[in-house]
C-alpha cells in the first residue's frame, strides 16, 4: 500500500496526466452474485485482498481530492508467456509443471469451482485502452473474459492439448477458497472498448510450448 501511495504522490506532484492502478479481483472476496460486476460489494477474505482494496481507496482519494486522473483495473486470473513457477504460481503453471513430469494433476475439492482465466496479451491491451479512454476516469473495471472455467475442465483441456497420459486426482478442499469467480466485463467493453481476443485453448497451447510440454 505504501508503494502505491508514494507513486500516487509522485504522479500528482509531477502533473502526470493519468494513473492506472492494476490489481487483483481478490478485493471482491466473498462472492454473492455472478457474474461479478464492478458494483459488487468489496469484502476481501485475505490480507492480500485487504491490501489491494486499501490501495484502491487511496487511488480514489487522489482522484476525488487532488483531481488526478485515475483508472482502476481489477484483474481476474491472468496467465501467459514467461509466467514463472514458484509457491505463489496459479493453477495453470502448477498443472503444466506436473504434466512436464508426467505426474497427476491435483485438484482441491470436487474441482467444480470456477475461475475466469484471461491471457496476458488481453490484459496488456486493457492497460493501453485505460490510458486513452475518455469515459474511464475515476472508474474501476473488471479485466477478464467473462467466461467461467471449472478446474476440472481446465485440467482436462491441458491433458488434451499436451497429449499426456496422466490422471486428475482430488484432494481435500482448501479452507476459505472462493467457490465461483467470473466477471461481467460489459463495463470494460463499453467504456474502454475492451474485447479479449485470446481463447483459453490458444493461450494454453502457447504456454504449453513455452514450458516444453508441447512441441
Amino acid at each position: 500500500v505504501d508503494g502505491t501511495v508514494n507513486l500516487l504522490k509522485a504522479a500528482s506532484d509531477s502533473n502526470v496526466k493519468r494513473f492506472v492502478y492494476a490489481y487483483s479481483c481478490a478485493a471482491y472476496g466473498d462472492i454473492t452474485e455472478l457474474p461479478i460486476k464492478e458494483n459488487h460489494p468489496l469484502r476481501p477474505m485475505s490480507p492480500y485482498g485487504v491490501s489491494k482494496l486499501s490501495a484502491e481507496n487511496y487511488v480514489r482519494i487522489f482522484h476525488d481530492v487532488f483531481h488526478l486522473e485515475t483508472v482502476c483495473l481489477r484483474y481476474f486470473n491472468v496467465y501467459g508467456s514467461r509466467q514463472s513457477h514458484n509457491q505463489y504460481s496459479g493453477v495453470i503453471v502448477k498443472f503444466l509443471e506436473n504434466l512436464k513430469k508426467n505426474r497427476p494433476l491435483t485438484v482441491f475439492g470436487d474441482g467444480e469451482q470456477t475461475r475466469d482465466f484471461v491471457h496476458v496479451r488481453d490484459v496488456a491491451d486493457a492497460n493501453v485502452l485505460a490510458l486513452k479512454a475518455n469515459d474511464a476516469v475515476g472508474k474501476a473495471f473488471n479485466i477478464a473474459t467473462g467466461e467461467p472455467t471449472t478446474i476440472n475442465d481446465l485440467g482436462k483441456l491441458l491433458i488434451e492439448i499436451t497429449r499426456r497420459n496422466v490422471k486428475i486426482v482430488h484432494s481435500q478442499p482448501r479452507k476459505g477458497e472462493i467457490k465461483h469467480s467470473y466477471a461481467d466485463i460489459s463495463e470494460a467493453n463499453a467504456k474502454l472498448l475492451y474485447n479479449p481476443k485470446v481463447t483459453l485453448r490458444k493461450g494454453l497451447e502457447e504456454l504449453a510450448k513455452d514450458y516444453g510440454v508441447l512441441e
